[in-house]
């Protein structure tokens, strides 16, 4: 796996496909401060803002996030990384954690427009149950 400073980069334990991109606390700690210049607002509205928290990100990872997860997603033998923040839930918020998922959607190009919510990010939690009694929410499970 490539090198990039602040970054630690290694295949999931899960699949060889998945890369696991874990961002450093002393990354973070250096993004804060430039993050903190733009509001939620600000990233909805302007769409200059989304690319520069994008280049602040990739400038602080020498130039080189952009490549590594664009080369990702678009080789056959991975195709897949998650991002996985060391975070210091008193010292890191919601809004942060929104503002480095949009800089990472837009380092790999222009997102589309979410119509539904009105945003060009989203926020969502994903619970990994399912009460109904549809085979078609329910693909994965053998009956």
């Amino acid at each position: 796996m490539e090198k990039i400073q602040g970054l630690e980069i290694s295949q999931h334990h899960v699949s060889d496909r998945i890369v696991l991109i874990t961002i450093k606390k002393e990354t973070l700690e250096k993004l804060k401060k430039p993050f903190k210049r733009f509001d939620l607002t600000a990233l909805e509205y302007k769409p200059f803002t989304r690319f520069t928290i994008a280049n602040i990100l990739n400038e602080i990872t020498s130039n080189k996030l952009n490549i590594l997860i664009n080369k990702i997603i678009r080789d056959r033998n991975t195709g897949c990384f998650i991002i996985h923040p060391e975070v210091n839930k008193k010292k890191i918020n919601s809004d942060f954690l929104l503002k480095l998922s949009t800089a990472v959607a837009h380092l790999i190009g222009i997102p589309n427009h979410d119509l539904m919510a009105g945003k060009y990010y989203a926020r969502f939690h994903v619970k990994h149950e399912d009460n109904s009694d549809s085979y078609l929410r329910k693909a994965y499970v053998k009956n």
